[in-house]
């Protein structure tokens, strides 16, 4: 059986993953590689198959600059250079490790996160697939992509492919943009986090220091 593979990088990711239908979650074939110590945690309880990403140390010589600056972490200045090039071989050699076919699946969020560029590069060089989710613009809908969201999409990268699809209702399209421009003027769902939720990820926080979790 192939195996499926899903980063998960932070609590709201794994809220979002957590929805997938336990017989996925919960097939020996699955396994979801984390940096959250309590997302771990829960998997486990769950009897869901499930690895921490550690800080190990190794030797960055062999890391191009594309490879450690190019993630958003590094971009917004959360993690150093030093950092950066940690904790992506950490997961990189982890991931990389668990992927043991080209029929193997890697499903991640966005993928411009540190650990989704070190998932990249681990199912690259085992040729297997990836599977890249957003956030869609459409109403209730989730985007896909094998290759990547935003400019790094399929679409983007071949935007013939629109051609092929059907012309949409011009009174259909203008509700759509009004309802789209509307929507984004209401409160983000995250700013709505109930205490709750910020008081658990602040103990998350602090078990990945104690446990030198990514």
């Amino acid at each position: 059986m192939n195996n499926l593979i899903i980063i998960v990088d932070s609590l709201e990711r794994a809220r979002f993953f957590k929805r997938l239908h336990p017989e996925i979650l919960k097939n020996k074939s699955t396994t979801i590689i984390t940096s959250e110590p309590l997302v771990y945690l829960n998997n486990k309880l769950s009897g869901i198959n499930c690895d921490l990403i550690t800080l190990k140390n190794f030797k960055y010589d062999d890391l191009t600059d594309m490879e450690t600056t190019n993630n958003i972490e590094y971009l917004n200045n959360d993690i150093s250079i030093n950092e950066s090039k940690r904790i992506y071989l950490s997961a990189y050699n982890l991931i990389l490790s668990k992927l043991l076919s080209k029929k193997d699946r890697v499903v991640m969020w966005n993928g411009q996160q540190i650990l989704c560029r070190a998932a990249t590069r681990a199912a690259l060089e085992i040729g297997c697939n990836t599977t890249y989710l957003e956030i869609s613009n459409l109403p209730s809908k989730l985007f896909s992509d094998s290759l990547g969201v935003n400019a790094n999409s399929s679409i983007a990268k071949n935007i013939e492919k629109l051609d092929g699809l059907k012309s949409v209702n011009e009174i259909k399209h203008k509700e759509w943009v009004n309802n789209y421009e509307f929507e984004k003027t209401k409160t983000l769902p995250q700013s709505r986090s109930k205490k709750t939720n910020l008081l658990i990820s602040l103990l998350n926080s602090l078990v990945k220091k104690t446990y030198k979790s990514v």
